[in-house]
């Protein structure tokens, strides 16, 4: 168990160099309910312990999240969204070093490449992966993405098994 130095809950990062910086040795980063959208290079970049829980990463410049993490580090994806990160180059999840990325009922659409290196674990759940790498799927059925409002319509013809923010 370890106990996480910084957690934030329902918070908007939009339009920044990176959503959220990691990069302190030893900072361990707890985020709930948060919108990365926008952001010139990635929603957070980090070298450190993360758990990101009902998250959407959506168009940011470089992508959703960069981890280079050691050996005894880890990052947890659960229930999130990764999203339009489909420019040269753009990724999903950036794994570096000895990073490795667990994802539970993540969804991903529209991104140059969902996850680097294949260093990710998928969780199943009852025998099933919950893990949706939805490739060019353009449809992610946010209600109005360009207004900042990520919450997933209900008629969205692509659902994940990520939960929606409200």
């Amino acid at each position: 168990y370890k106990a996480y130095r910084a957690r934030f809950c329902g918070c908007e990062f939009i339009g920044n160099a990176n959503g959220v910086d990691g990069s302190s040795s030893g900072s361990i980063l707890a985020l709930t309910n948060c919108i990365f959208h926008a952001n010139t290079a990635y929603g957070i970049n980090t070298v450190a312990d993360l758990m990101v829980v009902n998250c959407v990463f959506d168009a940011n410049g470089t992508g959703g999240i960069y981890a280079n993490l050691s050996a005894s580090e880890r990052a947890y994806c659960i229930g999130c969204r990764f999203t339009n990160h489909s420019g040269a180059g753009d990724l999903g999840i950036s794994c570096a070093g000895d990073s490795r990325v667990t994802c539970v009922a993540c969804y991903f659409g529209n991104n140059t490449t969902d996850i680097t290196a294949a260093r990710y674990d998928s969780i199943n759940v009852d025998g099933v992966s919950l893990l949706t790498l939805a490739g060019s799927d353009t449809n992610h059925g946010y209600t109005d993405q360009t207004a900042d409002d990520f919450n997933l319509r209900s008629d969205a013809t692509y659902r994940s098994q990520a939960i929606p923010l409200d």
